[in-house]
This record gives structure tokens, C-alpha cells and sequence, in this order.
């Protein structure tokens, strides 16, 4: 590829848009103007072929400047590529996100290529929908104008429209091919890593890769943990996110890319041994990500995200309370439990009659705190009522073994806390109702850094 690229991609683009725009004018003109007839169905068939012809070819050289061709290639010969590690299937643990959307998009040099998320390539889209939908309408409003007045009639109103519809599809259309010509002077960026899920304690190879012709002032890779919270403020829904931890992987100075030979930059991404995993409830979330950050000369500047998915390390490890009158004791020397361990209790109550409690509820779950709204998640849950109550002798604790979850794990942030409880509620014949509650931690996971 060579400079004049960029004029070969917009003669490109503007040509299947006139296409278009031509089939639109000749659909609307053939159906005001023309009897039904052979000929009718013959021009009717062509301008629709240019409609369709106009609108696949547009958006087709739109979507290759928001895709590289090495990307394009890189998938069709998936099968010489290096392929993810061999794991077995199995849905990822509770409230992680899943990793399906990774397993389907194979890397050039390593194994997974990240889904990026760049903000101008929608709103590239955005704009040329747009301009296609709204040049389309004035299309066929000027045939009726046109049409108006072979009859004798001058269509004031709508002429006056059109005149004011075509000052909006101009700027529109400029605005379009602004973000156009941006787009494939900045070009594509992509970024790999040779493994997934990212656990803990590990070390991973990272590949960052900048296509384009411009000259760059800096261009820098950053791995964040991002907490978010929603949370209703009167009438409102708002969304908070603070960053909790960061980790810079790459940075480059000044240097030219030239079409044909992209910017290739290869590195190492360490996570914590006490970093918290990926996380997403309704209302909370914690989010890890690839930050790139660019700066060009004659370009403006550009931020792409690309989101990873963090699992809890797996391991292994265990308190005792009183809350009211009921009693939960939780089995165990160590201070914390780890993913899949066996969580073993004992919970009764005193001081009451024990003939007048009519339901029992034990439960193992998690809750959020912060800014946002309260989310909670039961991981274990039991009732007991009627007959299998009146078996149960009150003065010896009652014991119970639950397996704990892979997450999420115990985490302390700054607006996301995420903690682990038992719960035990006895409900009496007269409405009363006794609540009992003992809280233990998961993991090994302590604060966000």
C-alpha cells in the first residue's frame, strides 16, 4: 500500500454512495413517473441492484478501515494460527464474564486476539448511517418536487425543506468524510496476549500492534482494574468507575508508521498475586483492561480499550458469632476459606420456645457495598418447615457442609466491597423473627492498591 490509499478508499466509498443515491433518485422517479409495464419492472430492477450495490459496497469500504486487512487475513487462515490452550468446556465461575467472545477471535502471533472497543469507529458508523439515510429522503423528496412542478405546481414549502435538508445532508456528509479520512490515517490497532482467562501470580506475553501512515508523538499500553457502580440519585440512573490498580506495559516515543509496515511492539503483563478477579452483577461490576493511548502528528489524539477477563486463583483454608439469640459457629482454624473449599458450620438459637418456631432458614451468599445499589447472590440455600422441624433436638447445634464457589471472592475497593456471610433466620408462630448472621472471607484478596 502506498499514500494514495487514503484517496483510493474515499474515491472508493464516494462512488458506492452515489450508487446508491443514484438507484434511490431512479426507484423514486420510475415509480412517480413510469406506467407498469415491462419496462418499469426492467428500471425498477436496475436501480434497486444499484440501491443494494451502493449500500454493500459503501459499507464494506467502511468496515475495512475499521478493520485491517492483516485482521481480515488473520482469521481466514485461523487454521495456521496459534491456537488457545487446550482446556475443557465448562461456564465460567459465578458472576465472571464469560470468555466465549475471545475463543472466537485467534491472534496473528499469539493465541487471542482482544475485542477492542474504540469509541471513533462507532461513531464512524453512527455518522454514515446517518448521511446514507438522510441524502436518501431528500433524494426522493426532489423527485416529488420535480414531479410537482412538471404539473404546473411550485411546491414552496417543499422546496423550502429541501433546501434546508440539503444544508444538513452537506454538513453531515463533510462530517462523515472528516471522520473517514481520521480513521484510515490512524488506522486499526490490535492487541494479543497468549493465554486466557488471566489468573493471578502469572506472567503473560503481550503483543501490541499500531497500522496506519502517521507519525506518533507516543504510544503507550497500560493493564487497569476498573470498579464500576450504578446507583439511582433521585429521578437519575448514574454510573461511577474509579481505577484501583494499573500497570504500565508498554511505551513508545516518537516514530513513523507507514502503510504496509505497522508499529509492532511486544512486551510482559504481570497480574498481582493479590489482584481481584472479574466481577459483574447488576449493579456492580470490576473490570480489568488493555488501555492504548496514542498521540500523531496532524491527528488527534485516541484512546481503544480492550477488555480482559481475570479468574481467582485457585487454592485452598476458615470463625465464631453471635448475633441475638441465634448462634452461628463456623468450623475451622484458619481466619479465611478458599475457592472450593468446604465450608462447615453450626447455627441453633436460645432463649426461645423451641416448639413455637415454625421456619428455618440457612443461607450462604455474597453482598455488595458502596455507592451503587446493593447487589446479593445466594450461593446455598435451605428452608425447613413443618415436620422435618419438629425432628430437630434445639440444644445441639445444628451442622451443615457447603462447598464454596471459585468466586467472587472477598474484595475491599474503593467503591465496590464484596463480602461473604452465613445466615441462619428462625420465624415464630406469633410473627416474630430472629435473624442470625456471621461473616468470613473468601480468598486472599484484601484491598484494591
Amino acid at each position: 500500500m502506498t499514500g494514495w490509499w487514503i484517496i483510493g478508499s474515499l474515491g472508493e466509498a464516494s462512488f458506492f454512495a452515489a450508487c446508491f443515491i443514484v438507484g434511490v433518485l431512479g426507484l423514486s422517479t420510475f415509480v412517480n413517473w413510469f406506467q407498469v409495464g415491462g419496462g418499469f419492472w426492467l428500471l425498477v430492477g436496475v436501480s434497486s441492484a444499484l440501491v443494494i450495490l451502493g449500500a454493500v459496497g459503501f459499507w464494506y469500504g467502511v468496515i475495512k478501515v475499521a478493520m485491517s486487512d492483516e485482521h481480515r487475513e488473520a482469521i481466514a487462515k485461523s487454521g495456521l494460527l496459534p491456537k488457545p490452550k487446550g482446556r475443557a468446556k465448562k461456564s465460567p465461575p459465578p458472576m465472571i464474564p464469560s470468555l466465549e467472545s475471545f475463543n472466537d477471535s485467534p491472534g496473528a502471533k499469539l493465541a487471542y486476539r482482544l475485542p477492542g472497543f474504540a469509541t471513533e469507529r462507532f461513531s464512524l458508523i453512527a455518522v454514515g448511517m446517518l448521511a446514507m439515510a438522510w441524502n436518501a429522503m431528500l433524494a426522493i423528496f426532489m423527485v416529488v418536487a420535480i414531479r410537482r412542478m412538471a404539473d404546473g405546481q411550485i411546491p414552496y414549502v417543499l422546496l423550502g425543506l429541501i433546501g434546508l435538508g440539503a444544508f444538513i445532508g452537506f454538513r453531515v456528509s463533510k462530517i462523515f468524510v472528516k471522520s473517514y479520512v481520521q480513521a484510515i490515517g490512524i488506522g486499526s490497532t490490535t492487541v494479543e496476549i497468549e493465554d486466557l482467562p488471566l489468573v493471578p501470580g502469572r506472567t503473560y506475553r503481550v503483543v501490541l500492534v499500531q497500522y496506519g501512515k502517521l507519525v506518533l508523538k507516543k504510544l503507550s499500553l497500560r493493564l487497569v482494574c476498573e470498579e464500576e457502580s450504578t446507583y439511582h440519585f433521585g429521578t437519575d440512573v448514574r454510573t461511577e468507575r474509579a481505577i484501583v490498580q494499573e500497570q504500565p506495559v508498554l511505551n513508545q516515543g516518537r516514530t513513523r508508521i507507514d502503510w504496509g509496515r505497522p508499529l509492532e511492539l511486544e512486551g510482559e503483563v504481570h497480574i498481582p498475586v493479590d489482584a481481584m478477579h472479574s466481577f459483574q452483577s447488576l449493579h456492580n461490576a470490576i473490570h480489568w483492561k488493555f488501555i492504548v493511548e496514542g498521540e500523531a502528528n496532524r491527528w488527534p489524539s485516541y484512546c481503544r480499550n480492550f477488555p480482559v477477563v481475570v479468574y481467582p486463583l485457585e487454592a485452598q483454608s476458615h470463625v465464631e458469632a453471635k448475633s441475638g439469640k441465634v448462634m452461628i459457629r463456623l468450623l475451622g482454624l484458619q481466619p479465611g476459606y478458599m475457592p472450593n473449599d468446604l465450608l462447615e458450620l453450626e447455627y441453633t438459637i436460645e432463649s426461645v420456645d423451641t416448639s413455637a418456631i415454625s421456619a428455618v432458614e440457612v443461607s450462604v451468599l455474597w453482598l455488595t457495598e458502596g455507592k451503587g445499589t446493593e447487589d446479593m447472590g445466594v450461593h446455598f440455600f435451605q428452608r425447613l418447615t413443618g415436620n422435618s422441624l419438629g425432628a430437630i433436638n434445639w440444644t445441639v447445634p445444628q451442622r451443615l457442609k457447603v462447598p464454596l464457589p471459585e468466586s467472587p471472592l472477598s474484595y475491599e475497593g474503593k467503591i465496590v466491597k464484596i463480602s461473604w456471610c452465613v445466615r441462619a433466620r428462625f420465624y415464630m408462630n406469633d410473627g416474630t423473627e430472629y435473624l442470625g448472621q456471621e461473616p468470613f472471607y473468601l480468598g486472599t484478596i484484601t484491598k484494591a492498591i
